[in-house]
């Protein structure tokens, strides 16, 4: 059978080609670049890039050539009055190197054979998406490894960060909101020393606008930003719990009585690591410093556990539509037994001060392990037919994958939405 359907003409249709949004300046030139002002973010995102690229000769993980960062800058003249030139350092030329042309959005790369190959559909093709769906989410272990070697924390993460292209599943933009970890943090003790440092974060915490994919502690943060008072914060606690679980975009899907099932459950855990959290300061609530809070969050915090929140958090999303489009009902497939995984991952908790008490706070090492006991799950003689295609997805047709390819290509291509 045929898809009936050609897969330049869905690019088209959907704008699937979503390069970053650069401006070419000299096409014959080896950057891609861009004229901005020179903000606190522009100055962050060249503090991060020259981490990123920094040679560090013991990593050993992922290479940096996937990080799209800026390689270049130099502060351009400005005409003033239309009478003379002048550098007044406001005005920067960014210069970002080329990979590859034809950047895709994240999702092609669950339709890579197809895509790669420019051809339709097959009728094996769920099996395909599915194995490619599982496979891509093992490219993000060591290049969140990579990033916290280095101290980065990747505060925005979400899929508009990412690209596709079929010379690599995966590449990242937009470093302008990450965190970079002072590595002596924990020698910092002067007040202004720390109001410096948590100042940055302050800062990237104030723009970032959508908070649906975002581990707790940056959502409370905000909500400390927000009223400079620790005890109010606190006391409004249960609200605030509310709001961030109504707008977490995978409790979508969750009936109502599990929701406040786990309302319940999230705010007795987070509750309790907050009041042990003031403990550990040995502060009264009413006395303790919002600020102090937010500084003792950035020096206990487990790196790559923000990250790993916002990945399973996209990844769930996108396995519970799976399910819902190729309507797989059989509750002990691969598919399920992956969105099972994935929920297990989503640790809906706070940072506890007390790093011996932080075992619920699942990082990328603790994902990758579990990771591997689900892949270990798949059994070929229980989970595959004789034509090699998954026994839960024999029944998927064309026109069910095409759904999927639709659905995603509109979540993943508006520029108001962001998984």
């Amino acid at each position: 059978m045929e898809l009936g359907i050609n897969v330049d003409s869905l690019q088209k249709l959907y704008k699937l080609e979503q390069e970053p949004k650069l401006k070419i300046i000299n096409e014959n030139d080896k950057y891609n670049t861009k004229i901005v002002e020179y903000t606190f973010f522009v100055q962050n995102e060249l503090e991060i890039s020259e981490k990123i690229d920094a040679m560090d000769l013991t990593n050993k993980y992922a290479v940096s050539y996937r990080f799209l960062t800026i390689k270049k800058h130099e502060f351009v003249n400005v005409c003033e009055n239309n009478k003379k030139l002048i550098n007044n350092n406001k005005i920067i030329l960014l210069k970002y190197k080329k990979t590859y042309e034809n950047m895709g959005i994240f999702v092609d790369s669950f339709f890579q054979h197809h895509l790669n190959n420019n051809s339709i559909i097959e009728t094996s093709g769920a099996s395909c998406i599915l194995w490619n769906f599982i496979h891509i989410y093992e490219n993000f272990f060591d290049d969140f490894l990579y990033l916290s070697n280095k101290n980065i924390f990747y505060i925005d993460f979400s899929s508009k960060n990412l690209l596709y292209n079929k010379n690599y599943p995966i590449f990242y933009r937009d470093f302008d909101k990450c965190f970079l970890r002072d590595e002596n943090i924990k020698n910092l003790t002067k007040y202004v020393e720390i109001e410096k440092y948590t100042n940055k974060f302050i800062k990237i915490i104030e723009s970032i606008e959508y908070f649906g994919n975002k581990h707790f502690d940056i959502f409370f943060s905000k909500e400390l930003i927000k009223s400079k008072n620790f005890h109010e914060t606190f006391k409004n606690l249960d609200n605030i719990i509310d709001d961030y679980v109504n707008n977490l975009f995978f409790c979508n899907f969750f009936s109502d009585k599990l929701k406040i099932n786990n309302k319940i459950k999230w705010k007795i855990q987070i509750k309790s690591k907050i009041e042990e959290n003031v403990r550990y300061l040995n502060k009264d609530i009413e006395n303790l410093s919002w600020e102090i809070y937010l500084f003792f969050i950035l020096v206990k915090v487990d790196k790559t556990v923000w990250e790993t929140f916002a990945l399973n958090s996209l990844f769930l999303y996108i396995a519970y539509y799976m399910i819902k489009i190729f309507d797989i009902n059989d509750t002990s497939c691969v598919l399920y037994r992956y969105f099972k995984f994935l929920f297990a991952n989503i640790d809906l908790n706070c940072t506890n001060f007390n790093n011996d008490n932080n075992d619920n706070n699942i990082n990328i090492i603790t994902c990758r392990n579990n990771y591997e006991k689900f892949y270990n799950s798949i059994e070929y003689e229980k989970d595959y037919n004789k034509s090699l295609i998954f026994n839960s997805l024999s029944h998927v047709t064309i026109e069910q994958q095409k759904n999927l390819y639709e659905w995603l290509v509109k979540k993943f291509t508006y520029d108001d939405v962001e998984i």
